[in-house]
């Protein structure tokens, strides 16, 4: 089944709840990063498996460890949460829109590399690296931007 929405991922656990399917809601949540605890609340009578914030919360984590994010990259892992928290359909759009997590985070890292700037020379002196030194780390500003483009959602 290609599930396309928070709602048919619920309606799918349904489905599996229903029919005695334990494995297979198992199965199914495992694909999707929820929790063996979360699981277990659903069997014993929670309304819903997930929400589109779970879900896209447990995409990102999926990916954090998959790619390995660290330092200013996991920075912009953090901002795709807090604004996945604020936003239900960025939330759904970061599990269900087919738009890769190392997508965006390419984008970001593009605008990084293409708006850098040459930092000043008794700065970079005072840090011990030789000069001439260009860096560029967008801003959160910038960051949220980014995320909304490539999500198609206003932030």
């Amino acid at each position: 089944m290609n599930i396309t929405s928070t709602r048919e991922f619920n309606d799918e656990a349904d489905r599996l709840r229903s029919s005695g399917d334990t494995k297979g809601l198992y199965d199914l949540a495992e694909k999707y990063g929820i929790e063996k605890e979360d699981v277990e609340d659903y069997l014993d009578g929670a309304e819903t498996l997930a929400t589109p914030l779970i879900l896209a919360l447990a995409a990102v984590e999926r990916d954090r460890k998959k790619l390995d994010t660290k330092g200013v990259i996991g920075d912009w892992m953090g901002a795709l949460e807090s604004m996945a928290a604020d936003s239900e359909d960025l939330a759904e759009k970061i599990v269900f829109d087919g738009k890769q997590i190392k997508g965006l985070l390419g984008k970001i890292l593009k605008q990084a590399f293409e708006g850098k700037v040459r930092v000043n020379d008794d700065i970079a002196k005072a840090a011990g690296i030789r000069t001439p030194l260009y860096m560029g780390i967008p801003g959160t500003g910038d960051v949220k931007k980014i995320i909304g483009e490539f999500y198609g959602v206003t932030v």
